[in-house]
Parts: C-alpha cells; structure tokens; sequence
C-alpha cells in the first residue's frame, strides 16, 4: 500500500534534510563546503530584518522614519503586514530593488518608544515575525544635546522670510525655490514658465547632462534654519526614497562653517549649498546655521543638527550612497569631532587649516592673552614675545588672542538686549555670554557659582621661555668665538581662577 506524505509533511521535508545533515556534519567532525553551507544557512532563514535607513532606531526625530523590511524568501511579500503600535501602517511600504525588500516612511510616531512590528499574514506554522522599538525626539531637538540654551529667532526675518515662528523657533513646513545657473555664470531666480534661453547646462558624475537648474528647499529643524540645494528641473518627478531624478548622483555634501561665537541665534548663514564646484557634478548639498561655528561654537549641537537635517534629506529625498563633509577652518575642526565621535553620520570629510577642537584651541588663545600681557609689562620685544610664546610664527598667537573673547560672560552680541545679559550685580541671573556656559550641558558647571565650568589653563610656576634661554645659553657655551646674551626666563604666577571673569 502507498505511503501518502501530508502537504505540512511534504513542504518541510527540506528543512528537517538541511538541519540532519548539519548534524550529521557535526558529529563526524566534518566540514560542509562553503556554498553549501550557505545554501544550507539560507534555507533555513525564517526571520525579518526590519532596520530605520535614515538613522539610529533609538535617535529619531520628527514624528517619522523611514523603515526597511527585508521579507525572507519563504514568505510572498504580499503576504507582510506591518504594524505600529497595533496600528496598521502596511500601505506606507513600498518594494525597492528586488521584491523582497520593502521601504516605507512610517509617520505619527509618538515621542518616546514605539513598536513596529512585522508579521507574514495568514502563515500557520511557525509563523515568522520581527519587532523594532524606534525611539522618537521631537523636531525642535534635543537628541542627545542636552537641555535647550535661549535663543533669539531669525528664521521669520530676512534673509529667511520662512513665515511665523513658534516658541523653538521653528515655522510651520518648509519652503522650495528654484535657481539656475545662466551661460554668464551665475546663479538667477527661476521665473514661472518655460526655462529661460540662458539656462546653462552640466554633466554629472553619473554621466547625465541636464539642464543647470537648482532646487533649493529652506526650513527649521532642531531650532536651526536648514538649507538643501539638488539638481532638479520644476514639473519633472522629484526625488524621493523610492525613485530618482535625472541630476542627482546620489551623493550628498554637508557643508560647515568656520570661526567661533556663542551667538544664542539662529542666525543668518549656512555652511553654504550654492556651491557650482559640487552642484554642477550632480551632488546634493545641505548645511544649518548650527553647523557654522561663527553662531553655534558647539560640535554636539552641530554634530545632532547634522544628523536630524541628514535625517529629514533620507527620509524625502532618497538614501544616499555617502555623505561627506566640507568645510575649512572650524568647519575642518566640526568634520572631524563629528567623523570621530558620532559616527554614521559622515563617511568622509574634506578640510583645510584643521584645529583639534574649540576648547583646546581657546586654550592657546588664554595662554597667548596672558604672555603678551606679561611680555609686554616686562618690556620684551617682539622676537622675544615669540621665542618665549613657542610658536613657529609670531603671527601665531596674536591670531589665536580672538578666542579669549568668547570667555567672557558679559561680552554679548548686539543682538541680545541689554535687559537679557548677565551682570554680576545688577542681573546675576541673566543671559551669560562665555563659552563656559554655552557648552555646559558638555562639560558641566561649577559648583560653587551655577556658571558653566571654564577650562582656562592653570599657569602658577609655569616658566615661559625656559627652553629658549636653555637653548641660546648651550649656544653661547658652544660657540668659539664671543658670546651671546640670552633674555632671562621669567615666571608668571597670575592663576587662571583669579583672572577668570566671573
């Protein structure tokens, strides 16, 4: 009599073949050939991957994300369904590629945890599944940046007129403009209607030319007014996660801006994304008035402005194949604090006449306040100001004097009222404008006075210009004929704390 395998028996009889021979494999101390254990792996792969493309799952913001859902070859895609917090968000996904993968852009998320969960429907045995909690911040910020600072509003002036702002400064969506570059060689203001005869065309790295025309999309995120500038010609499909456009080579350049200031605005500037140098290649350029250091002397706010605006590009325009940052001075100083400490969020960096960090760099400048001072009262000339400052040039460290002023706490731009700024005396509780508590949420405040904590040097005992005397003194030593008159070292024994404005 014929034996008949039931249809559950039949269609798993591969699996239970695949995991004996694994055993058998085992047991005998043997080693299956490479493909075939991959082959054997992937038979037996049953899971989702479900993963946040536009950034960390726990360090969403914005109230979306875009998720991608790899569905595993033994389950028809059809047959996924999505979830959020019980809600069923499936229609959002869309296959990308091959048909096994799905993107979509998940939306109303609340702030804090959420729950996606993905299920085969109408599977029986062993129905697969997998969950991903996504953590959820507010568009306004903060991330990881800590409380927020005040901080006086220009997105709704000039030159943003972005409309009404809300109480972080934010307006209600962003706005979209077009520019083209003319065969004269600069950018114009696109009029309504046909493009004009002087629109100049370009080739991108991809090989494709088009017409020079520039979309240019300005609005706010994490309290600072962003920019992203891309190839893209009015009425032709825009870019998106699920499709392309003709002028982008799906690269994108962030962009940051030098000098240092604790502005307490959102400013005027960014990094710069009408740059013919990229755009005319096809790349996508972005930048915030955070990522300038002139405004915002801060790489963690910058370093989380940069993720959340990288974050909103993904999440609209399309998942670029990498990002890299550009700029020089600070701007070199933010690539390379962001690259080392935050890492994903630039794969690359392009800089020029690079600092260590804002911190160590004003420092250098407290040093240099402090032996021009003493130099100067000691009656040193200029020479031997620099023999005894150590720089290579004497230019140096009078450069370097530019920082002191961001220590203290009551030189306030011009565009704080004077009824906002701190005084020791008369408004104690006011607006302080030192680096110190700029950056306080990173490094702390001083226990005995509530003021952020200064890192300014400790300069009892030290004995400027020591190596310079030692080494003219070996000099003279050496020397066989005359002898030369060493400057004598001298200590300056004035303490940080005691001259540090308070």
């Amino acid at each position: 009599m014929p034996i008949h395998r039931s249809r559950r028996n039949a269609r798993h009889r591969p699996l239970r073949v695949a995991l004996t021979a694994l055993v058998a494999t085992a047991l005998i101390g043997g080693s299956a050939p490479a493909a075939a254990t991959a082959a054997t792996v992937k038979g037996i792969d049953r899971g989702f991957d479900v993963s946040v493309v536009s950034g960390r799952a726990d360090m969403v913001s914005g109230g979306d994300a875009l998720v991608r859902v790899t569905v595993p070859r033994t389950v028809a895609p059809h047959r996924v369904t999505v979830r959020l917090d019980g809600r069923d968000v499936t229609s959002r996904f869309r296959s990308v590629g091959d048909r096994w993968t799905l993107l979509g852009l998940v939306d109303r998320l609340k702030l804090g945890r959420n729950r996606i969960e993905v299920r085969a429907d109408r599977w029986g045995w062993q129905r697969p599944g997998a969950t991903l909690t996504v953590v959820n911040h507010p568009a306004a910020g903060p991330v990881f940046s800590g409380p927020h600072i005040p901080l006086f509003c220009t997105a709704s002036g000039s030159p943003w007129n972005l409309g009404p702002v809300d109480e972080n400064c934010h307006v209600a969506e962003a706005r979209v403009s077009y520019r083209y570059r003319s065969t004269a060689g600069s950018f114009v203001d696109l009029p309504d209607g046909p493009l004009p005869a002087d629109v100049a065309s370009t080739t991108t790295t991809a090989g494709r030319t088009v017409p020079y025309v520039v979309r240019i999309e300005r609005g706010t995120i994490n309290r600072a007014v962003y920019e992203i500038a891309m190839l893209h010609q009015p009425g032709t499909p825009a870019p998106s996660p699920w499709t392309t456009t003709r002028g982008w080579n799906d690269r994108l350049v962030y962009t940051f801006g030098g000098a240092c200031s604790i502005g307490h605005t959102q400013a005027t500037s960014t990094g710069g994304v009408l740059d013919h140098t990229l755009l005319s290649r096809g790349y996508a350029v972005a930048s915030a008035t955070f990522n300038v250091y002139a405004h915002n002397c801060n790489d963690v706010t910058s370093a989380e402005t940069a993720m959340m605006v990288k974050e909103h590009f993904i999440e609209t325009l399309g998942v670029p194949a990498f990002t890299m940052g550009w700029g020089g001075s600070a701007g070199t100083m933010q690539q390379l604090l962001i690259a080392n400490a935050y890492p994903g969020i630039l794969d690359g960096v392009v800089g020029s006449i690079g600092y260590p960090d804002e911190r160590s760099t004003t420092i250098s400048g407290h040093e240099c306040r402090f032996i021009s001072q003493a130099a100067t009262a000691a009656g040193l000339s200029a020479a031997q100001q620099h023999a005894v400052s150590g720089f290579g040039s004497p230019n140096t460290c009078v450069g370097y004097q530019f920082f002191d002023s961001v220590d203290w706490p009551t030189a306030c731009p011009a565009h704080i009222p004077a009824d906002r700024r701190y005084h020791p005396v008369t408004n104690p509780e006011g607006i302080r404008c030192a680096m110190a508590d700029f950056v306080s949420n990173v490094y702390g405040v001083d226990p005995d006075t509530g003021a952020g904590r200064p890192i300014i040097p400790d300069t009892v005992g030290v004995q400027y210009g020591l190596a310079t005397l030692r080494a003219r003194a070996s000099s003279a030593r050496s020397s066989s004929c005359g002898s030369t008159r060493a400057s004598a070292a001298w200590t300056w024994r004035a303490t940080a704390r005691r001259n540090a404005p308070r």
